[in-house]
C-alpha cells in the first residue's frame, strides 16, 4: 500500500459510514444526542487508549529494527507521510470527540445528531487507517519491506539531491549508507536473500544514475563522484571483507560481481571516472584478504574479475581508469605476496596478472601509442614528477603496465628468497613478458622496447647469480625470442644510462601507492650482495658471444 491509498481509504470508509449512520438517526427519530456526552466521551477515550497502545508497539517494532539494521532506519520511517498522515487523523477524531463535549452540551439537536454520527464515522475509520498503518510499518520492518522502502526511494533526482546535501553538511546520509547498512546486517545474519536482493539493488540504481547523470557531472569533484568513490573503495570492498570473515563464499562473489557489473556500465556508458573506482574497489581485498584457503579462493576470483574489467576498459580506450586500475592491481598484488608467510606461498591469481592482464592492456595500448607517439623524447620510465600526468593517458597506460608488471615481479622474487617457495610459475610469467616485449617489437617505441627488454635481461641476470631454484622456469626469454641481434643496442643503452631496467625491480614493492606518487619508492636489490654486478654480467655474456654477441 502506497501513501496516496491512506487518504483515500479514509474517505471510502469514512463518508458510507457517515451517510448510513445520519440517514438511521433521522429515520428512527430516536435521539442519540441525549447520550451524545457519554458517545463523545467514550469514542476519545478509546482512541486515545488504542492509539497510545498501537503507537507504543509500533514504535517498539521501529528500534527494535532500527537497532537489527541501522539507527538511520528510524529516520526512514520518520519520513514516511503515511505516518504524519495517520497521526493527524487520529488527532483530529480525538480533537472532534472533545470540541463535541463543549459545543454542544448535550442538546438534544438535529445538528448535534448529525455531529455525532460524523464523529463516530471518522473514529471507525481512523481505526481502519491505523490498522493500515501498523500492517505497513510491520512489511518496512522486515528485510525485504526495508529494502523496498529504500529501493522507491532511491530515485537518480533523490540520489543527486541528498549527494549535494551530504556534501554540503556532513551530518546528512550519504545516498548510499543506509542500502549498505542493511545489506552489511544481512551479511552478519547470513540472511543470504537480503544480501542478494539489496546487493541487485545496488547495481540497478547505479545503472540507472548513470543514465540519467552526464559524465561530466560525476566526476572526482563533484558530490555524486564522491558518494560512488566511497560506495565502490569502501563500503562495497567492506562487504567483500566481511562476507570473507563469515566464510560466505557465495555473497563475497555477489558483491564482487556488483563491483563488476558497476565497472561495466561505467564503461557502457562512458563514465570513466566510475570505472575507476570499480576497480580500484575490486582491487582492495587482493591485499586486505588473509591467506586462508577461501579467503584465497575469493582472491583469485577478485583478481580474473577485475582483469576482465580492465580488458574491456582498455577496448574501450579508456586509458585513465585502465592506467589506474592495472597499476593499483599489481601493487595490491604485490602487497600480498610480500605478506605471505612459507606457511601460504601459493599462486592465487597472482600469475595471472602478468601472463593475462597486463599483457591484454599492454597489447591495446600499443596499438594506439605506436600509431600516434613518438617515444624519442619520453622518459617511459622516470621522469620528473610533474611530467607524470602530461603524457598522453595511452602512454601512461603503457608505463602503468610496465610498472605492475615490474613490482609484481620483483615481490615474487622477494618473496621466493625469503620463503623458500614460489607464489607465482615462472615459466608463464616469463610467457607475459615475452608477450609484451613481442608488442613493441612490432611497434615504433623503440625507447620502451629497450626498457622491457633490458628489465628481462636484469631478471635474467638474478636467475643466473642465484640458486637454481630461484625463478625456476624464468628460461632465456630474449633467446628463445631470437632477438639476439637487438640485445647488443641494449647492452650499450644500459652501459650509458640511456635506460635504467633495475629502477623498477629494485624498488621495494607495495611501498608507495603508484596512483598518488608514481615515481619515488625505496631501493633494495632484490638478492643483495651478488658476487658480479649487472654491469660485469653483461660484458660477461657479451664477451662469451665472441664478436659482441649475445648468447
Amino acid at each position: 500500500m502506497d501513501d496516496a491509498s491512506l487518504p483515500q481509504r479514509t474517505v471510502v470508509v469514512v463518508l458510507p459510514l457517515f451517510i448510513v449512520s445520519t440517514a438511521l438517526a433521522a429515520r428512527f427519530g430516536q435521539s442519540i444526542g441525549a447520550n451524545g456526552i457519554e458517545i463523545l466521551t467514550i469514542l476519545a477515550s478509546a482512541q486515545a487508549a488504542i492509539f497510545a497502545i498501537v503507537f507504543s508497539i509500533t514504535i517498539l517494532g521501529v528500534q527494535l529494527s532500527a537497532s537489527g539494521f541501522s539507527p538511520r532506519l528510524v529516520n526512514l520511517f520518520r519520513e514516511d507521510d503515511s505516518y504524519r498522515f495517520t497521526t493527524a487523523l487520529f488527532g483530529t477524531s480525538i480533537g472532534i470527540d472533545i470540541l463535541g463535549l463543549y459545543l454542544f452540551s448535550g442538546e438534544n439537536i438535529f445538528v448535534y445528531e448529525m455531529y455525532l454520527c460524523g464523529a463516530g464515522a471518522l473514529a471507525v475509520g481512523s481505526l481502519v487507517v491505523l490498522y493500515s498503518f501498523v500492517d505497513r510499518i510491520l512489511y518496512q520492518s522486515t528485510p525485504e519491506g526495508i529494502l523496498r522502502r529504500i529501493k522507491d526511494q532511491l530515485s537518480p533526482e533523490w540520489t543527486t539531491q541528498q549527494a549535494h546535501l551530504f556534501q554540503e553538511d556532513s551530518t546528512k546520509r550519504d545516498p548510499y549508507h543506509l542500502l549498505i547498512s542493511v545489506i552489511d546486517s544481512a551479511v552478519e545474519d547470513r540472511d543470504n536473500p537480503t544480501v542478494s536482493q539489496g546487493l541487485n539493488m545496488v547495481s540497478e540504481k547505479i545503472r540507472n544514475l548513470l543514465e540519467y547523470t552526464h559524465p561530466e557531472s560525476l566526476g572526482p569533484e563533484s558530490a555524486l563522484g564522491k558518494s560512488i568513490e566511497d560506495l565502490c573503495t569502501d563500503r562495497l570492498p567492506t562487504l567483500v571483507e566481511r562476507a570473507t570473515e563469515n566464510s560466505q563464499k557465495t555473497q563475497a562473489r555477489e558483491v564482487i560481481e556488483c563491483l563488476d557489473t558497476i565497472g561495466e556500465a561505467g564503461i557502457n556508458r562512458e563514465h570513466e571516472y566510475v570505472v575507476k573506482c570499480s576497480s580500484q574497489g575490486l582491487s582492495r581485498p587482493v591485499e586486505s584478504l588473509g591467506y586462508s584457503e577461501l579467503e584465497d579462493r575469493v582472491r583469485k576470483r577478485i583478481i580474473d574479475t577485475n582483469r576482465e574489467l580492465l580488458a574491456e576498459t582498455a577496448e574501450a580506450t579508456q586509458w585513465e581508469a585502465a592506467d589506474h586500475g592495472i597499476r593499483l592491481l599489481g601493487w595490491r598484488a604485490a602487497q600480498s605476496i610480500m605478506d605471505r608467510s612459507a606457511q601460504h606461498a601459493r599462486d592465487t591469481g597472482y600469475t595471472s596478472v602478468q601472463i593475462l592482464s597486463i599483457p591484454s592492456i599492454h597489447s591495446s595500448a600499443t596499438a594506439e601509442a605506436s600509431a600516434r607517439t613518438d617515444d624519442e623524447d619520453i622518459d617511459w620510465q622516470r621522469g620528473e614528477d610533474a611530467d607524470f600526468n602530461e603524457l598522453y593517458p595511452r602512454e601512461n597506460t603503457l608505463r602503468g603496465c610496465y610498472f605492475a608488471m615490474c613490482e609484481i615481479t620483483s615481490a615474487a622474487i622477494r618473496s621466493e628468497i625469503r620463503t623458500g617457495r614460489s607464489v607465482v610459475n615462472w615459466s608463464h610469467v616469463a610467457t607475459g613478458w615475452r608477450n609484451c616485449l613481442n608488442d613493441l617489437r612490432n611497434s615504433n617505441l623503440e625507447l620502451l622496447f629497450q626498457l622491457w627488454l633490458g628489465t628481462i635481461l636484469y631478471i635474467e641476470y638474478l636467475q643466473s647469480e642465484t640458486d637454481d631454484e630461484v625463478l625456476s622456469g624464468f628460461n632465456r626469454v630474449s633467446i628463445q625470442m631470437g632477438i639476439r641481434d637487438q640485445i647488443s643496442g641494449v647492452v650499450d643503452s644500459i652501459q650509458n644510462g640511456s635506460i635504467r631496467p633495475k629502477t623498477q625491480i629494485d624498488y621495494v614493492p607495495g611501498m608507495t601507492k603508484p596512483t598518488e606518487m608514481p615515481l619515488t619508492g625505496f631501493k633494495s636489490q632484490p638478492i643483495p650482495d651478488l658476487d658480479t654486478t649487472f654491469s660485469e654480467w653483461l660484458e660477461l655474456q657479451s664477451g662469451m658471444g665472441g664478436a659482441g654477441g649475445f648468447v
